[in-house]
C-alpha cells in the first residue's frame, strides 16, 4: 500500500496519508525506545537474583568429602565403601525411581495426611527440574556396580518468596536417608555440605519446610541452628518453613 501511494503523484491527500503513516512509525519507535529502560530494569532485577549456573561443590575443602571410599565419621553405614555424588538434574532414571521410592517410603504417610496432599508425578516433576542439585550418598555394593542409594539431599539456589523476592538463598528441597541408615550421621553430613556450599556461594541463609507432623524433622533442624523463618506462615497452616543464617 506505502509502495503504490510513494509512487502516485503527490497529491494533497498522498502526502497526508504518508505524513500520518510515517508519524505513526516514528511514534512506535519512541514508545519502544521508552520501554527499553524499563525492560532492563526489570532483567537487572532479575539478574541478581538469578541462580548460579557454576558447579558449587568446587573449590569447597575436600575433607567434606571424607565419606568418599570410608565410613569415618559415621555410626557403622553398611560394610561397603560411602561416597558423596554431586549431580545435577536430570539424574538417570533408575537413580531417580531410587530417590522417588524413597521419599514416598518415608514422607507418602505425612503427605497424604498433609493440606497438600501425595501427589508423585509433581513430586517427580520437582526432582527433575533444571535447577535440582542432588547430593547423594552412594553405598558400594558387590551386586550393584553402581552401587545403592543410601540417602540424599535435593537443593537449589533459589529466592526466599515466590511473590516478593528479595535474595538469594540455598532451599534444601529434601533431605532423605533410608530407613536402615537413619540415626548414623548421614542426614548431618549432608546438611554440612550445603551450609558450605551456601557459603561458597555468599547466600545469606539456607532454607527449608517442615511438616507440624514431622516432628522428628523439626526436632534435627533444631539441633542444626534452625529457627522458624519470617516468612513462615501462621498457625493455620500444618508447615513451618525454617531457615538458618549463614
Amino acid at each position: 500500500f506505502c509502495e503504490r501511494i510513494d509512487k502516485q503523484p503527490a497529491s494533497p491527500i498522498v502526502r497526508l496519508i504518508r505524513y500520518s503513516y510515517k508519524s505513526m512509525q516514528l511514534l512506535r519507535v519512541i514508545l519502544y525506545l521508552f520501554s527499553m529502560p524499563l525492560s532492563k530494569d526489570k532483567k537487572q532485577k532479575l539478574k541478581k537474583l538469578k541462580a548460579p549456573k557454576y558447579n558449587p561443590i568446587k573449590g569447597i575443602d575436600s575433607s567434606l568429602f571424607a565419606l568418599h571410599n570410608s565410613n569415618e565419621g559415621l555410626d557403622a553405614v553398611g560394610s561397603g565403601p560411602i561416597s558423596i555424588q554431586y549431580k545435577l538434574a536430570p539424574l538417570p532414571p533408575p537413580l531417580l525411581q531410587s530417590c522417588m521410592d524413597m521419599f514416598e517410603d518415608n514422607m507418602g504417610q505425612l503427605y497424604s495426611d498433609s493440606s497438600w496432599g501425595l501427589n508423585l508425578p509433581e513430586k517427580r516433576a520437582e526432582l527433575d527440574h533444571n535447577d535440582a542439585r542432588f547430593l547423594l550418598v552412594m553405598s558400594g555394593d558387590d551386586d550393584k556396580k553402581e552401587g545403592s542409594l543410601v540417602g540424599y539431599c535435593h537443593f537449589r539456589f533459589d529466592t526466599d518468596d515466590d511473590d516478593d523476592p528479595k535474595e538469594l538463598v540455598g532451599y534444601v528441597y529434601e533431605l532423605q536417608v533410608s530407613k536402615d541408615f537413619q540415626g548414623h550421621g548421614v542426614g548431618r553430613r549432608l546438611m554440612d555440605i550445603v551450609h558450605e556450599v551456601a557459603k561458597k556461594a555468599s547466600l545469606s541463609k539456607v532454607m527449608l519446610t517442615v511438616f507440624d507432623a514431622n516432628e522428628g524433622a523439626a526436632r534435627f533442624y533444631n539441633t542444626l541452628g534452625y529457627v522458624i523463618d519470617e516468612l513462615s506462615p501462621g498457625e493455620e497452616a500444618d508447615y513451618k518453613m525454617m531457615s538458618k543464617t549463614m
